[in-house]
């Protein structure tokens, strides 16, 4: 009996034992699996595509799952069973290099799949018009991209030659280039092109167009005539029309002939053009001017000297009038000579003169024109005015000037005008206040002067006028910040003279001698 239940006892455990060694083996066999695939990795291009192979076969002994992923990586299937395929679609990349794992999943068994996609090569112009139009004259040209790429600009044939890169700045992706485009002084517009080297590979940014310099070119020859005279020959070369202009005062002496055809466009985008004119004989140097004109464009003076038989020579005490009087065209400066000047027969003839405004502080030599009626010496920086070598002035023009002397002498000029608050001021400028001296005045004929606002914000100022015999008016402004403060008169003839308008401030004294 011991022994039966010993068995059965026996009996039961081994039968325990198999039941538990069954459940267990299935459990196992749930979760062990095998799964591979054809390929280990895949390679994109940047905008999407497959540089290689773009589908994948999953092999696996059951169902598999795919684990992983990103945003811009999307996968065709996330599950599936034995011998399908997946392919992966990509999004453009405009950011640097960039891959991702992912994982098929078949029980307990994994095969890995890297995902890897390369930057696009990022080139934007950032404005529409890649055509720029510029002017001849130096401008600047600039330009924006947009770029995840070290670039390189580049000028395209000869634009190198006047298209000069000034600066390059980088902020985040966008790079802002500046060129200066030089001055075109050429007569045929030029063209050039801005390109980028970027990775390598030549993108195309922007064409640059400049317009041609308009107008002409004038040989520059000396006309040196003798005082038999000749002809004269101008060679212009020219893109727009132009003209030939003498000057009224000239054209007694000075004409047009002949005007050639225009020769066939020569290199350079210009037009040869040959005009001649006749000079006629002279009794003594004079200078003409011949005016080529080319409307918008401009025009250029050309200058015609013809000799005397029997030069007239002169000094002028200030550099700075000689320089005056020839560029008005009316005396000529001698070579290797200083401040010697030689006279165009003109001087012994003029009338009217005007150098104002010609940085002039002396008119010593200007007596060589003793011809004149009519003077203006306005905004210089003289300090003495003396006419008293000319008989025939009945008008002058001087205000802002520092004046300390003025003689207009037997001239027949009967009124004087500094009503001005620059008029005692050299140069007409408030930097040069008048200096406090007795400011004299000397002329037969002045009757009037006029001096309101003269003596502006000016201290302890003298005027004298009595050597200005026939002076009935005179007006000094009645203003404080504009007084003159002491008038000097003549006893003989201003003193109790019922015929004398004086206008004055109150504090201002009048003295008599």
């Amino acid at each position: 009996m011991v022994i039966m239940k010993k068995i059965l006892m026996l009996f039961c455990i081994a039968t325990l034992f198999m039941a538990c060694s069954k459940d267990d083996t299935t459990d196992v066999n749930v979760g062990i699996g095998d799964i591979s695939v054809d390929i280990e990795s895949l390679a994109y291009l940047n905008d999407g595509a497959a540089s290689g192979e773009s589908a994948i076969t999953v092999t696996s002994s059951g169902d598999w799952r795919l684990v992983g992923g990103a945003d811009w990586c999307t996968p065709s299937a996330t599950e599936g069973v034995s011998g399908e395929s997946v392919t992966f679609t990509l999004q453009q990349n405009e950011n640097g290099s960039r891959s991702q794992l992912y994982s098929f999943v078949c029980g307990n068994s994994v095969a890995k799949v890297s995902v890897e996609q390369n930057p696009v090569d990022l080139f934007e112009v950032i404005f529409d018009n890649r055509v720029q139009e510029v002017t001849a004259g130096t401008s600047e040209v600039s330009l924006s991209v947009k770029t995840n790429s070290v670039i390189e600009p580049m000028l395209i044939g000869d634009a190198g030659e006047w298209l000069t890169l000034e600066s390059q700045v980088v902020d985040g992706n966008i790079v802002t280039i500046k060129y200066t485009v030089r001055e075109n002084t050429t007569f045929i517009p030029r063209s050039g092109d801005i390109k980028f080297n970027v990775n390598n590979v030549e993108k195309y940014a922007m064409v640059v167009n400049q317009e041609q310099n308009n107008g002409f070119i004038v040989d520059k020859v000396d006309f040196p005539l003798t005082s038999a005279g000749g002809k004269v020959k101008l060679n212009v070369r020219y893109n727009q029309p132009i003209s030939f202009v003498i000057d009224s005062k000239y054209s007694s002496w000075l004409t047009q002939s002949t005007v050639g055809e225009p020769m066939e466009p020569i290199e350079g985008g210009v037009t040869e053009y040959e005009v001649e004119f006749d000079v006629a004989a002279a009794t003594g140097l004079r200078m003409g001017r011949i005016y080529v004109q080319c409307g918008q464009y401009g025009s250029e003076a050309i200058f015609i000297s013809q000799a005397a038989d029997n030069p007239i020579y002169g000094t002028f005490g200030s550099e700075t009038l000689g320089s005056a009087l020839a560029e008005l065209g009316l005396v000529v400066k001698i070579a290797g000579e200083e401040d010697k000047y030689e006279l165009t027969s003109d001087v012994q003839t003029l009338t009217s003169l005007d150098i104002s405004d010609s940085d002039i502080a002396s008119l010593d030599g200007l007596e060589l024109f003793e011809s004149l009626t009519t003077l203006d010496v306005s905004t210089n920086y003289l300090t003495m005015l003396d006419l008293t070598p000319f008989t025939n002035i009945s008008s002058i023009s001087i205000k802002g000037n520092g004046w300390e002397s003025i003689n207009t002498g037997s001239n027949p000029i009967t009124e004087i005008d500094l009503a001005d608050y620059y008029a005692l001021r050299a140069g007409g400028s408030w930097a040069s206040p008048h200096t406090k001296v007795p400011l004299v005045f000397i002329g037969e004929h002045i009757e009037t002067v006029k001096m309101a606002n003269a003596f502006y914000y000016m201290d302890d100022q003298t005027i004298d006028l009595a050597a200005c015999p026939s002076l009935t008016t005179l007006n000094t402004g009645t203003s404080g910040y504009y007084k003159c403060d002491l008038i000097i008169l003549s006893a003989e003839h201003h003193e109790n003279n019922p015929d004398v308008n004086i206008t004055k401030h109150a504090d201002c004294v009048i003295e008599y001698k």
